[in-house]
């Protein structure tokens, strides 16, 4: 009878704690599921029409710089490939996340594959990756960036890594690195948490 009181009290006492919350994802569509009609990534484009509110450049640039984003599919999974067979910088994809009253540090993570890199000229620059830029209050911005990919990776790896934000940080913005390398790189499932 002890025996059953204890299983029932424990029992009483794992429905009262709170249920695991759900961690929310402050970036929006970040497993590439949502695309325009053009098979692009929805919310990651920007306003390819103004070149200050460009996610991904306008296909006319990607054309004459040899460069191709969009969305492909592995099995029924959606993901987004960017190939790039020259050097010059494009924009591959980027959002824009208000911090306003937030504080702690982003956790940013996100899988990718990677064939035929050839690095450009900046060590540290010019590889393939996901940039972190805090937007300050002044305008000015910090430019950090997660782990970069120096090698080929034929089967999907997962990033992960932790940002502090800036105390006067207003906003953070999270791109596909288009700088300086040659390749095709697929991202999939960015995730941007925030650990008060």
């Amino acid at each position: 009878m002890k025996s059953l009181t204890l299983t029932t009290a424990f029992a009483a006492l794992l429905l009262a704690l709170p249920a695991r919350a759900e961690v929310e994802n402050l970036v929006k569509n970040g497993t590439f599921d949502s695309t325009n009609a053009k098979g692009l990534p929805s919310v990651w484009t920007g306003n390819p029409d103004i070149a200050a509110e460009t996610g991904i450049s306008h296909p006319n640039y990607l054309k004459q710089i040899e460069a191709t984003v969009m969305v492909e599919f592995d099995k029924d999974n959606p993901f987004l490939r960017a190939t790039k067979n020259t050097d010059k910088n494009v924009a591959l994809g980027r959002q824009i996340i208000s911090l306003e009253g937030k504080t702690g540090t982003l956790t940013v993570s996100f899988r990718a594959r990677l064939r035929n890199l050839v690095a450009g000229t900046t060590a540290g620059w010019h590889i393939p990756r996901l940039n972190v830029a805090f937007i300050l209050a002044d305008g000015s911005r910090k430019n950090d960036g997660t782990t970069p990919i120096r090698a080929d990776l034929p089967q999907w790896k997962t990033f992960t890594n932790d940002f502090k934000i800036p105390e006067n940080a207003q906003s953070v913005e999270i791109a596909v690195q288009g700088a300086g390398w040659t390749g095709t790189f697929d991202i999939d499932d960015v995730l941007v948490t925030l650990k008060p």
